[in-house]
């Protein structure tokens, strides 16, 4: 049962970097956070003396704030807090074959595992399993923040969307585009991955109204630059352009990459 206390304070050791080359820590700390928003309230070193309503009436501004609305955890000796690690580069359904394929280059890792296994991911009740998995690791590891990279597929990539959003974590979630030089059995014309990546940034974009809705984002996701066509990264551009969205892809990461890279954009190398 979820508690009805809108505050929950920390009592311990309180770990974070204020500025750059900054280490702060407070032994005796104190933090409050609001569970309806999910923001910290306000931090302080404990005085032995003031009492966590007191100190949530003064983060809060309010009077009116009573024992009732107050939860109080006590870390352990030996525990601490420190704020949430950000992942800018997560790829969701590769969590299913971790550590496969690393005596080859990229393309053809690409081909030998990372297309089959993400090809499956067309059975969204088979992706919802596998998702839950997947966030449940990247939280457990202290990731408060992810910009994730999905399949090309529409209800796929919702349902990570959702799993995320039940998770409390903060996110970018984007359904990957590739239309030119992929499998058949793991492509989409340019027509469908542009419609359907409009038609995911209108859906989550349409839950994102406040509370844990709000915690995942849209982001444009060409896969990278030999898996699209001019005419998808056009289309795509045009899209983060007209709605202010955040891109996220890939840089060439060997010599053959980026040679096969020239050579589908010649005009550009």
């Amino acid at each position: 049962m979820e508690s009805e206390q809108r505050y929950v304070v920390f009592y311990g050791c309180l770990v974070d970097t204020p500025a750059l080359g900054q280490l702060r820590i407070e032994a005796q700390g104190v933090l409050g956070v609001d569970r309806h928003t999910g923001q910290i309230v306000g931090r302080d070193i404990h005085d032995g003396m003031t009492t966590a309503v007191e100190y949530v009436s003064k983060w809060a501004g309010s009077a009116s704030v009573e024992a009732t609305d107050v939860d109080i955890e006590t870390l352990e000796d030996g525990q601490f807090l420190m704020p949430g690690m950000i992942d800018t580069h997560t790829h969701a359904p590769q969590t299913t074959f971790l550590g496969l394929g690393h005596d080859l280059p990229l393309m053809e890792w690409l081909e030998k595992y990372t297309f089959r296994y993400e090809s499956r991911f067309s059975d969204a009740q088979w992706a919802r399993t596998m998702y839950q998995a997947a966030v449940q690791r990247i939280v457990r590891n202290g990731v408060t923040f992810a910009a994730y990279y999905g399949t090309i597929h529409l209800d796929a990539t919702c349902v990570l969307a959702d799993v995320i959003r039940k998770a409390g974590q903060r996110a970018y979630v984007g359904k990957v585009c590739m239309d030119a030089n992929s499998p058949d059995y793991y492509s989409q014309t340019t027509a469908a991955t542009l419609d359907e990546t409009r038609e995911f940034v209108t859906l989550i974009q349409a839950d994102a109204h406040g509370g844990r809705q709000a915690l995942v984002r849209p982001i444009v996701t060409p896969r990278f630059v030999p898996s699209c066509s001019g005419a998808c990264l056009e289309g795509l551009g045009a899209l983060a352009r007209a709605q202010d969205l955040p891109v996220q892809s890939h840089l060439c990461e060997n010599p053959d990459e980026v040679a096969f890279s020239k050579s589908c954009f010649p005009d550009c190398s």
